[in-house]
């Protein structure tokens, strides 16, 4: 598991990508999402892909253009920097935040 800090050594393909299985257009593009240049090592990226499929399914969302999709693609990176490797646990992490989960009440 990373700490989600840059890893020395790590090609630069190895930053994130999301890719769009379900249509013919563009990747979703994760990598400029990523603040600080915080690198993955392949195993995590794929546990964030599976996770960002698995919320876009659980959402019906199918355009990976959709502002929606970078919100939800952002949350789960942070999500992953903070440590989280589940895909189970990074897609419901996400689903329970503001836009998608409920509004906390303010105090």
């Amino acid at each position: 598991m990373t700490s989600g800090k840059p890893l020395s050594g790590t090609p630069a393909a190895a930053v994130l990508t999301l890719p769009c299985r379900a249509t013919t257009g563009p990747d979703v593009p994760i990598r400029i999402l990523l603040h600080g240049n915080v690198l993955f090592e392949p195993q995590d990226i794929e546990k964030l892909t599976t996770a960002f499929e698995l919320a876009l399914s659980k959402l019906e969302l199918v355009d990976r253009q959709d502002p929606l999709a970078v919100v939800l693609a952002k949350l789960i990176i942070e999500l992953a920097k903070e440590g989280e490797r589940d895909p189970e646990k990074l897609c419901d992490g996400a689903l329970a935040i503001p836009p998608f989960g409920a509004r906390r009440p303010l105090a």
